[in-house]
């Protein structure tokens, strides 16, 4: 038995009509949905263009960092696809090409140079675009073009980038001594206090003073960096200070403080101190020792002290 199209249709209507339903129970405070629940830690992944990139990376100057994806106004939407870091002092021509340029970031102390044949564009770091705006437009009178960011595929792009910065990363040679401070010479027949000035911290050279004077960031950065480079001569040879537990009052700027003694009559002292070098920079540590008449070595003290006695 057939039965009639004109039938049917009601009967369809009216069956998703009374079918029961699953319905989603409506959500209660505190409570997670299942979906949300079922989301792992190593599920989630970072987004939007980051509060810092590093300052530092492979003993060099990192100048900033440029994404390929499509970027957004808003910066919890950018800073999308594969990723580049550029270095201080690198100049890139993409010649026939170009660069992706969804998203970029200048670092501190840095800049970032576009350059097309008609025009060039500075961007000063700290900087965050997280979604430049091509700007390529036709020259005075309509004659060439003006700007230095057009489009490939949607997403702004660039020809030539040239990345600079002010501070630099240390790079020297890491070298230490023992240094004469003073000399106490107490020819009277009694003990007598002798007064003489120590010095403790590092003075930095004029290019670690120019380099940590960008922003706190960078000298923390490069301060660090350059902690790094003296402490690879380990316990040394020549002095045995550790340059690996190097203490903050030696890592501060340089303070010089008195110090008295108490020297023995008839008695000539040398006092010496360790002093390291790096570059132009100059290390006072609290390390000290004294010798006597003879050059042989009496005491060594790790620390500094403001006084002591040498007569007991």
């Amino acid at each position: 038995m057939r039965i009639p199209a004109l039938f049917i249709v009601p009967f369809l209507a009216w069956l998703v009509l009374t079918s029961p339903r699953k319905t989603r129970p409506r959500p209660t405070p505190g409570m997670i949905p299942p979906a949300v629940s079922e989301i792992s830690a190593s599920d989630v992944q970072p987004f939007g263009c980051p509060s810092k990139i590093p300052i530092t990376m492979n003993q060099a100057i990192v100048a900033g960092k440029t994404y390929d994806g499509k970027g957004n106004n808003v910066p919890e939407l950018s800073c999308n696809g594969k990723s580049k870091l550029w270095y201080k002092d690198t100049k890139y021509d993409a010649g026939s090409w170009s660069v992706l340029f969804g998203s970029v970031i200048v670092n501190p102390g840095c800049t970032l140079i576009l350059v097309t044949p008609w025009d060039s564009q500075r961007l000063t770091g700290p900087k965050t675009n997280p979604n430049p705006k091509p700007d390529i437009s036709p020259g005075i009178n309509g004659i060439g073009f003006r700007g230095t960011i057009f489009t490939c595929g949607g997403i702004p792009c660039v020809w030539t980038l040239i990345w600079t910065c002010k501070q630099s990363y240390p790079s020297c040679e890491p070298d230490d001594k023992w240094q004469i401070i003073t000399k106490l010479d107490n020819s009277a027949n009694i003990s007598a206090q002798f007064t003489y000035e120590k010095t403790v911290g590092t003075t930095w050279s004029q290019s670690m003073t120019e380099s940590r004077s960008v922003s706190t960031t960078v000298s923390a950065s490069i301060s660090a960096a350059f902690w790094g480079v003296t402490a690879t001569m380990g316990i040394s040879g020549t002095t045995g200070y550790d340059w690996k537990t190097t203490d903050t009052k030696t890592k501060s700027e340089s303070q010089s403080f008195k110090v008295s003694v108490e020297v023995p009559p008839k008695s000539t002292f040398t006092i010496e101190a360790v002093v390291g070098f790096c570059g132009g920079s100059t290390i006072h540590t609290q390390m000290f020792r004294i010798l006597d008449s003879d050059n042989v070595i009496l005491r060594t003290y790790q620390r500094g002290i403001t006084s002591y006695d040498l007569t007991k």
